[in-house]
């Protein structure tokens, strides 16, 4: 009996010794195995030694020499994708990213400066717009100076990084590619914007308990459906008040930072692909090329197509950022965080609707009205010039409310959809679509390319990310999508 003491007395012993000179990873997961004793049931301190390397080469990052300096860019890249996957190392980076920045306010504006100057050397026309869009909001950051952040100097640091590779004479399509995966790797931890997981985020038991609920009951509830948006979006509508708002309120410098990031992380998205989007092909062409395999494959998956999504619909809300903000300083409080918790959704929607009566004073409540006014205001932000407001928002005003007329259009769309050769436009479609045209010529180039860019990137990360099998009835989705539109531009 007594040896057998001594026994389990050197066993215990010699298990401690193992699990203290063990990572902090395994101590974890050991801990994760003890259930409520929880994670660091040894109080063995996290190795967070791999993230402290990384952010020391963060914090020498204090000139706007060293934001441009290649070597440092390649430093931190290898720095951060060491530590991938440990989750100590990860939450320590991030949590460095948050802290003020070593580099002063001027030098990031002088940063900001250089670095948008090199922009203008790119030729490639829309690549070199998605590079205007992501500097432009930098230089929104550099005007809030004083709050700059480490993870602030990185995103500029790595576009940066990424603009150099871009524009260099030696770059092929494979280095473009792994330069912009690199560069991904470090925003996916750096960023705030990179705390949005939408499907992570998603209550897969309550889904499968309202599907059940749908297959055995024959009606559902209004409340059944806003419970419903709330179980897909709740979480991620959660996280994202919480990096537009400091202390209850609104914040402008935070939603600046929220978009500055998203241009980040959708402009690397893009370069991956750029090489083979190119301007003078049509949608469907560029498409074609984007899933060939001879292609260069990004380490792209699912959680990859819905952020590339996320940042591009942040981006596009962001084309007009006074309204934007305005709305937002009106919508955001802290009853507003409540109620996404209560999942009241209609007091979402009466608080949306005020936010829009206090910031447009539409001339009345009906939704035509609150329309015109945003349309007025939107007009105004994209300096769309008066005489096209006042020829296209009010005729398209009107016929959107004509319910005939709206389904004449309807209808239009539904024939050429079914490519029906015997096509007839009614009179008042064709009226719309002769204002919409001559309003829209002067921007329909740089539309054009911004949907053939988000499109090919969005099918680029579908197929790299192992949906093959698929991408074959996006092409063809995409190529009926072509003939609409040439169809409807030929008609008029």
């Amino acid at each position: 009996m007594k040896k057998s003491r001594i026994i389990t007395v050197v066993l215990l012993v010699v298990l401690a010794l193992v699990l203290a000179s063990c990572s902090q990873d395994v101590a974890a997961g050991f801990g994760n195995i003890m259930g409520k004793m929880g994670n660091n049931v040894w109080g063995i301190k996290a190795d967070t030694r791999k993230a402290d390397a990384a952010a020391e080469t963060v914090s020498k990052i204090d000139t706007k020499e060293s934001v441009q300096d290649p070597a440092v860019a390649d430093k931190l890249i290898e720095s951060v994708k060491g530590f991938v996957g440990s989750d100590q190392n990860v939450e320590a980076f991030h949590s460095e990213m948050a802290k003020p920045a070593t580099l002063e306010g001027t030098e990031f504006e002088d940063a900001v400066e250089d670095v948008s100057a090199k922009v203008d050397t790119i030729e490639d026309t829309q690549l070199k717009s998605a590079f205007e869009n992501a500097m432009d909001s930098f230089e929104y950051i550099s005007a809030s100076s004083e709050s700059l952040k480490n993870g602030d100097v990185v995103a500029l640091t790595l576009v940066n990084s990424l603009l150099d590779e871009v524009t260099s004479t030696t770059a092929t399509p494979e280095s473009i590619a792994q330069k912009a995966d690199d560069v991904l790797t470090v925003l996916k931890l750096s960023t705030g914007f990179s705390e949005l997981n939408v499907i992570e985020d998603m209550d897969l038991s309550d889904i499968l308990s309202n599907l059940f609920k749908k297959n055995t009951t024959k009606a559902i509830s209004r409340d059944d459906s806003d419970s419903a948006v709330f179980t897909l979006l709740g979480k991620t509508f959660k996280k994202i008040t919480s990096l537009m708002m400091s202390e209850g309120v609104f914040d402008k410098d935070k939603y600046a930072r929220f978009h500055m990031e998203a241009k980040a992380i959708k402009l690397a998205y893009e370069v991956s692909m750029s090489r083979y989007i190119k301007g003078t092909d049509s949608i469907a062409d560029a498409v074609k090329n984007i899933v060939d395999s001879s292609r260069p494959q990004t380490k792209a998956s699912l959680d990859d197509l819905v952020m590339y999504i996320c940042a591009s619909v942040s981006c596009y809300v962001y084309k007009v950022p006074g309204l934007s903000a305005d709305f937002l300083g009106e919508f955001l409080t802290n009853d507003v965080v409540k109620a996404i918790d209560d999942k009241n959704l209609d007091y979402l929607k009466n608080q949306a609707k005020d936010a829009i009566m206090t910031v447009l004073e539409p001339t009345d409540d009906t939704p035509k009205a609150i329309m015109k006014a945003v349309a007025v205001r939107v007009a105004y932000e994209l300096k769309v010039d008066d005489e096209t407001v006042e020829n296209v928002i009010n005729p398209t005003m009107d016929f959107i409310s004509d319910k005939e007329k709206a389904s004449a259009l309807a209808d239009l769309l539904s024939e050429v959809l079914q490519k029906k050769s015997d096509i007839e436009i009614p009179a008042e479609v064709q009226n719309l679509l002769d204002s919409l045209k001559d309003a829209l010529k002067k921007d329909f180039a740089k539309m054009e390319g911004e949907i053939k860019y988000f499109v090919c990137t969005s099918v680029g990360i579908f197929a790299d990310a192992g949906f093959d099998s698929l991408v074959s009835n996006v092409v063809s989705l995409v190529e009926r999508i072509q003939a609409l539109f040439e169809d409807t531009i030929q008609s008029v």
